[in-house]
C-alpha cells in the first residue's frame, strides 16, 4: 500500500493523504497479446496499417486525490500535465494527466497550429540511440506525421502545411526517451479553433491509420471504453489561442466522493491505460513490455513494481 502525506487541512485531516493498492492488469498479458495477434491479422488483410491498442491498469484508491497529482507530477515533470476533479451523477471524477505529448498549438495572432506526434518508446535507461537506429519505430511516426499532415491540411491554407522536425528523441522526466515529431501548418481564414479540433481529433497517434478504420478495430478488440484516456486536455487563453494535450500517460480516478474534501475519495479505483502501436513488424511479448515501459512513469511514482503477466 502506497501512503502520500503533505501539509495542509482538508476539513482538519491531513491534505493531500491518499493509499493506492497494488497495480494490476485488468486485462492480462495473454489477453492483450491475443488481441495484438487479432489486430495483425487485420493489418494483413489491408484493414490498417497501424492499431494503437491498449490495456488498463487499474488499483484501488481512497484519498485526496490532489495528493497523488502533487506525487506524481513531481516525479514525471510533465510538459503537458493537468489535474482535474469534478463530480457527475452520484460520482466523483478525477483525471490527473502526466501527459508529454502536444495534439495542438494554435496562436490566434499568426494562425499556426503546430502538433507533435510521438511513436516509439525506450525506458530511460536503455541507449537512446538504440531507438533513433529502429526503422520500425521510424515507420511508425512517418505513418502519424503523414495523417496528421491530411487532419492539419483539410483546414490550413494550401501549402503551409510543413514537417518542421522529422524525428527527435527526447526524455521526459526519469522515465522514457520518447521519438517525436513536430508539424505545422497556417489555418485557412474563416477557419475556427473548434474547426481546427474537430478536423484532428482523435489524435493519430493513439488511434492508428487509417483514423476511422483503426477507431473501429481498437472498440472490437479493446474490452474497456478509453475514458478521458486519449482524448485532450485543453488550455484557451483569451484571445482565442489554446493549447490541447494528449491525454496519455493519464490517470482516471472514479468512485465515491469524501464530502470532507472536493478533490478526495472514500473509495475508488484508480484507472491508467497504456497502449503500444502495432504494425505489421509487431512481435506481440515486445507490445506488451512497451506498455509496461510506458506505465514505469506512474508505477515509480509509487514506488511499486508491476507483474509482467
Amino acid at each position: 500500500m502506497v501512503e502520500q502525506q503533505l501539509g495542509g487541512a482538508c476539513d482538519g485531516r491531513a491534505h493531500g493523504a491518499f493509499e493506492v493498492g497494488p497495480i494490476r492488469s485488468a486485462w492480462s498479458r495473454a489477453g492483450y497479446e491475443a488481441a495484438v495477434a487479432r489486430a495483425l491479422e487485420y493489418i494483413r488483410a489491408g484493414d490498417a496499417y497501424q492499431i494503437n491498442l491498449a490495456h488498463r491498469l487499474v488499483a484501488s484508491f481512497r484519498g485526496d486525490a490532489a495528493g497523488l497529482a502533487a506525487r506524481l507530477t513531481g516525479a514525471a515533470r510533465p510538459e503537458y500535465g493537468g489535474f482535474v476533479c469534478f463530480d457527475h451523477a452520484g460520482e466523483r471524477h478525477a483525471v490527473v494527466s502526466l501527459s508529454p505529448e502536444l495534439f495542438l498549438d494554435f496562436d490566434a495572432s499568426t494562425r499556426v497550429v503546430r502538433t507533435k506526434p510521438m511513436k516509439g518508446t525506450r525506458a530511460i535507461g536503455e541507449d537512446p540511440e538504440e531507438l533513433r537506429a529502429s526503422g520500425k519505430d521510424r515507420a511508425e511516426l512517418n505513418m502519424i506525421v503523414d495523417l496528421m499532415r491530411n487532419d492539419l491540411g483539410r483546414v490550413a491554407r494550401a501549402g503551409t502545411v510543413r514537417v518542421t522536425r522529422a524525428r527527435d528523441i527526447d526524455a521526459h522526466g526519469d522515465s522514457v526517451w520518447q521519438a517525436t515529431a513536430t508539424v505545422e501548418a497556417v489555418l485557412r481564414d474563416g477557419v475556427t479553433g473548434a474547426d481546427l479540433i474537430a478536423a484532428a481529433f482523435p489524435a493519430g497517434s493513439v488511434t492508428g491509420a487509417p483514423k476511422v478504420r483503426a477507431a473501429q478495430i481498437i472498440r472490437e478488440l479493446e474490452p474497456h471504453g478509453r475514458g478521458p484516456y486519449c482524448g485532450s486536455l485543453v488550455r484557451v487563453r483569451a484571445d482565442g489561442s489554446f493549447t490541447a494535450s494528449v491525454l496519455i500517460r493519464t490517470a482516471h480516478l472514479v468512485g465515491e466522493p469524501d464530502p470532507a474534501c472536493a478533490t478526495g475519495f472514500r473509495e475508488a479505483e484508480l484507472r491508467f491505460p497504456v497502449g503500444a502501436g502495432i504494425v505489421a513488424e509487431s512481435d506481440p511479448a515486445a507490445e506488451w513490455a512497451e506498455t509496461l515501459t510506458k506505465a514505469g512513469v506512474l508505477a515509480e511514482g509509487l514506488a511499486q513494481k508491476l507483474r509482467h503477466d
